[in-house]
């Protein structure tokens, strides 16, 4: 099978990479593949970043400025005709979509075209195909009947990714029906929270949704020797480790969940003294050093990572993985935890809720909730024997959810199906 992945992000973060692994499990499968792609090292002929010359940069950007001027982001993007170069040349017998938005986006308006020549599926890793432009609801339902009067947009702090000088979030909304409305695509979302939040949307009625989790490497990710990764990493051996990991170039990319992590580590040394000296932290993503002095503690800061080895190899180091995210759909850290056998104290939202089962994989938290995170960091620590057993939980549920092969075998059969349907 010829396989075309699409995708605008960024390969540095999780959501890039998981474009890489399912390359690498196509490839593993003597499948052709070709991944035209953002930003990405490109490794071998598999991969293919689209050049663009001074006068299409400069086109680009003239576009671009006129689309944020206007308010309509990421529907058009001139440059695309190279890609579609590209692809024609390619013939594949499928193509998967990933991440359309950002300033090297997959312009929208090209979808209709696109989908009447060629099979697609359309993975959607956040919200952002069904709502008016923001990446995750956070609570909001007009998604469900036209967006309007966004939230987001009078309160900046709720701000998921969208960037409008004013509000023209139906606008947006009914410009995606219409696409999709002359367009032929099925859709995958990873986790069932967005599932079910697909089917409920006036825009993709009619469309085929399917729930395939992110597949991962349990063998690459898998529990470590304590002892030996904090030899290897420089952590004392008898330290309580909490891990926190951030936006690889930037740990405060993520803006909502470090106010939340701070607080948490502060109530933690203000109502248990004691216990908070033995407290070490672990920080993945740049600037972690200004995370540790902020929360107060020491920390073992490894910066940007991108070895999958000393990834799982700090997952095992921890204890526990404090994750205060405000809004998340499948969290790739929070698989590779699982996979590790370590126990997550997550917030209580969208997806997460299906991959940390409270009191069993790890401990849900309100997500704006430091006191609850404390307490939650405290009760782990205070019960060996509980987060033992957490630990050995963790591994069972990703080797029975996420176990990579298994995921991309129904990836695969999604592909077949979506091109018996192309036929007729």
């Amino acid at each position: 099978m010829k396989i075309l992945l699409l995708t605008s992000n960024d390969g540095r973060t999780a959501g890039g990479q998981q474009i890489k692994k399912l390359r690498d499990s196509f490839l593993a499968r003597s499948h052709n593949v070709l991944a035209i792609i953002n930003a990405m090292d490109v490794q071998d002929e598999s991969e293919y970043i689209v050049p663009r010359n001074i006068g299409w940069r400069i086109i680009d950007r003239a576009v671009r400025w006129t689309s944020d001027v206007l308010c309509v982001p990421d529907m058009y993007r001139p440059s695309f005709k190279l890609w579609l170069k590209k692809i024609d040349a390619y013939r594949p017998d499928i193509i998967h979509i990933h991440w359309t938005y950002s300033s090297y986006c997959i312009p929208l308006l090209c979808l209709p075209s696109l989908s009447k020549r060629f099979p697609i599926l359309w993975t959607y890793h956040d919200v952002w195909a069904i709502t008016g432009g923001c990446t995750y609801n956070v609570d909001c339902i007009r998604w469900k009947t036209g967006c309007g009067n966004c939230p987001q947009l009078a309160n900046p702090s709720l701000n998921s990714f969208i960037n409008l000088q004013r509000d023209t979030t139906a606008m947006l909304w009914n410009l995606k029906r219409n696409i999709y409305k002359r367009s032929r695509f099925t859709i995958i979302c990873p986790s069932l929270w967005l599932t079910n939040m697909a089917k409920q949307s006036p825009l993709l009625q009619g469309k085929t949704i399917n729930y395939i989790p992110n597949g991962l490497n349990t063998q690459q990710f898998h529990p470590l020797s304590k002892k030996s990764c904090r030899e290897a990493l420089d952590i004392p051996q008898d330290k309580h480790i909490i891990l926190f990991i951030g936006k690889p170039d930037n740990i405060f990319g993520y803006g909502g969940r470090i106010p939340v992590f701070v607080e948490t580590m502060k109530i933690l040394k203000t109502r248990y003294p004691d216990f908070a000296k033995s407290v070490e932290l672990l920080i993945v993503g740049k600037k972690g050093e200004d995370l540790g002095r902020m929360a107060g503690y020491p920390a073992i800061c490894l910066g940007a990572v991108s070895s999958r080895q000393i990834l799982a190899m700090a997952h095992s180091a921890a204890d526990i993985f404090v994750n205060t995210t405000q809004a998340d759909n499948l969290p790739g850290v929070i698989q590779e935890s699982l996979a590790c056998g370590t126990p997550i104290i997550a917030s209580k939202v969208d997806g997460v809720i299906e991959m940390v089962r409270h009191m069993e994989t790890g401990y849900l938290a309100k997500r704006d909730d430091p006191n609850e995170f404390a307490e939650a960091i405290r009760l782990l620590f205070s019960n060996d024997a509980l987060r033992l057993e957490m630990g050995r939980s963790c591994r069972q549920f990703a080797l029975s959810e996420y176990e990579n092969e298994k995921c991309v075998s129904q990836i695969l059969t999604a592909y077949e199906e979506e091109i018996a349907r192309h036929r007729i």
